[in-house]
């Protein structure tokens, strides 16, 4: 909320000083659209899917979107058994 001591208008110098932090915020947001995208897509993926060794390498291909390795594995661990498949 804007104090009542600050005018609706905003210097142009002020602008100038939000833009980093406009821009910041942006990249974030859209991070954020793509997280959650690529979960949405392993998730149709799950349900969808008919063997399970199809399902690892197409779950390895919406991760490395975000990961700069080339080269990473997937795998699923189960806490009960203490097991890493």
């Amino acid at each position: 909320m804007i104090s009542e001591n600050v005018t609706n208008e905003l210097s142009l110098e002020e602008l100038r000083e939000l833009i980093p932090q406009l821009q910041k915020i942006t990249k974030k947001y859209k991070r954020s659209e793509q997280v959650q995208k690529s979960l949405f897509d392993i998730s149709e993926l799950a349900s969808s899917i008919n063997e399970l060794s199809s399902l690892y390498p197409a779950i390895h291909e919406i991760i490395s979107d975000f990961m700069p390795a080339k080269s990473f594995f997937v795998a699923f661990y189960e806490e009960e058994n203490e097991l890493i498949d």
